[in-house]
């Protein structure tokens, strides 16, 4: 995927799958409006490929498909992340009904996204709220804002658990089960 870090030199982007046999030419080339910032390859369905833009928005596509459009496509209307999206991870096929993918953004949520017959369904996960390193404020105002996430990995035995990194540096363990609260936090 092809995209720009600096936020001030901002414009379209490109996703570039290279094959064995010629590696000095792109197989499929797609473009997007938005520059690319991460991608992910279904485990299962190798066709499909999850990718997050910079404008917030995540598109799948179908890369034996022969069309350039996604086949489906994050907008304002459906809903989309409002920042960069930093990372995108297909979930396991036995844990999901549809295949469905999760996105971490600077914008401070982790969101599920469901491929359904004709739409990419948003369902948010969680929300990341930013945690006060002071420890002598009172406890009613240790929470403020949203942390920007970086980065997630989810646990291989217990699908239900995963980490999240923030750009303050800080780790936290989450759950599905509880979208409100840190089971866990790791200053960094």
């Amino acid at each position: 995927g092809y995209g720009s870090y600096d936020f001030i030199r901002q414009g379209s982007g490109m996703i570039c799958c290279f094959s064995l046999k010629n590696t000095s030419f792109p197989e499929y080339i797609f473009a997007t409006e938005s520059g690319v910032m991460c991608i992910d390859f279904h485990p299962q369905h190798p066709s499909l490929l999850a990718v997050g833009c910079y404008d917030g928005t995540v598109m799948v596509y179908n890369v034996c498909s022969g069309g350039v459009k996604p086949i489906y496509a994050s907008s304002i209307k459906t809903g989309k992340h409002t920042d960069p999206v930093w990372q995108v991870h297909w979930q396991k096929e036995e844990f999901a009904k549809e295949p469905n993918f999760y996105s971490i953004s600077s914008d401070g949520r982790v969101i599920n996204w469901s491929m359904s017959k004709n739409e990419l369904k948003m369902e948010p996960v969680m929300q990341l709220k930013l945690v006060s390193s002071m420890k002598d404020e009172p406890e009613d105002t240790s929470l403020s804002g949203l942390a920007g996430g970086c980065c997630f990995d989810f646990n291989q035995k217990q699908e239900h658990l995963f980490v999240v990194g923030t750009e303050e540096g800080n780790i936290h363990k989450c759950s599905k089960a509880y979208s409100g609260q840190y089971l866990q936090t790791y200053e960094g």
